[in-house]
């Protein structure tokens, strides 16, 4: 989610081991809080950026907002995740970043959603849960919760 458009990925120094180097598979799930000025299209925008630059970086999740709020889950190798998070949080179109779940990862979740845009609808929990299937973990919490929150609200 930055203004610039622009991207960084950072070339891996060569350790000795992939978990050195930040290349194991981990989650990252952060919300933050919408800037009131933010439009429909910046939203797109922000989407459409993901999906494109996440490959090189082999980054994949999805974005979910409602009501200002944005809830994101990423996935990808360490390294690129942690890229990820400082550049969000220079971002201008959002504040208040909360990373609330972040753990090491086996296999990823979504690996075909190099960055997805989950409705406002009540079917956003139960494609989250189809997607996860097999998956030796559940849903992090924080999602489900999250989720949860906001379809009663």
């Amino acid at each position: 989610m930055r203004g610039t458009g622009a991207k960084l990925c950072l070339t891996p120094v060569p350790y000795s081991s992939p978990l050195d180097r930040g290349l194991s598979m981990h989650q990252l799930v952060y919300t933050s809080v919408a800037r009131p000025e933010l439009t429909s299209a910046d939203l797109f925008q922000i989407i459409e950026r993901s999906a494109r630059n996440n490959p090189s970086c082999d980054i994949t999740g999805f974005l979910f907002v409602r009501d200002g709020t944005f809830l994101q889950y990423v996935e990808g190798p360490l390294m690129a995740l942690d890229d990820l998070l400082g550049r969000l949080e220079k971002d201008p179109r959002h504040h208040s970043i909360r990373v609330v779940h972040r753990a090491p990862a086996q296999v990823r979740a979504f690996p075909n959603w190099r960055m997805k845009r989950l409705s406002n609808s009540d079917d956003a929990l139960r494609e989250l849960e189809t997607a996860w299937q097999g998956q030796s973990a559940g849903l992090p919490s924080a999602v489900r919760t999250f989720l949860a929150e906001r379809r009663a609200a």
